[in-house]
């Protein structure tokens, strides 16, 4: 739900700042297609993972100004073990502009993603969750330029024979004058 009311203020927002905008000062967007599909995903990760940037974008600011990123995504975790104590998913998310950085779910534009799949002794399939990644996040700039930003996950917890998959992943900017 959180996520939901984040894309609506962000859209409500996004329509409000290219309606007042004056013709020489307007707003402009940079959108960005969804990921290339390799093996039917965006990319796959699995536990012993560190962190991982799963979608990047570089915009162009004419000058100084703001940039309201969008991100937007799917994610499905599974297990596959039936071993005991081997299903928990524990990952933070954000959108960041360093290719570097340790994304922090208690920061701007972070999320966190937490879970225990119970694995069904009887099924042949391990359990799965799937979370929407949908995030919002505001950058100021100084300057103009090509400015890069990153949607990265760290892994806090993943257990052994436990993966994630990423769908959509795809960034939209709304760069501000």
């Amino acid at each position: 739900m959180t996520n939901f009311i984040r894309s609506a203020v962000a859209s409500v927002f996004f329509c409000a700042a290219a309606f007042l905008a004056s013709p020489a000062q307007s707003a402009s967007v940079k959108a960005q297609g969804p990921c290339l599909y390799t093996s039917g995903a965006c990319l796959t990760f699995f536990s012993g993972t560190a962190n991982v940037t799963v979608a990047k974008l570089i915009f162009n600011m004419p000058g100084a100004g703001s940039a309201v990123v969008m991100f937007n995504g799917t994610m499905q975790c599974s297990v596959n073990s039936a071993a005991l104590n081997t299903d928990v998913v524990d990952l933070a998310g954000q959108i960041v502009n360093n290719g570097a950085a340790v994304p922090d779910y208690t920061g701007p534009g972070g999320n966190h993603y937490a879970m225990r799949q119970l694995f069904p002794i009887a099924s042949a399939f391990g359990p799965s969750t799937t979370m929407n990644l949908a995030s919002t996040r505001t950058f100021t700039f100084a300057s103009g330029g090509n400015k890069p930003v990153f949607y990265r996950i760290g892994v806090r917890r993943m257990d052994t024979d436990t993966s994630c998959t990423v769908f959509s992943a795809a960034f939209t900017v709304l760069i501000l004058p």
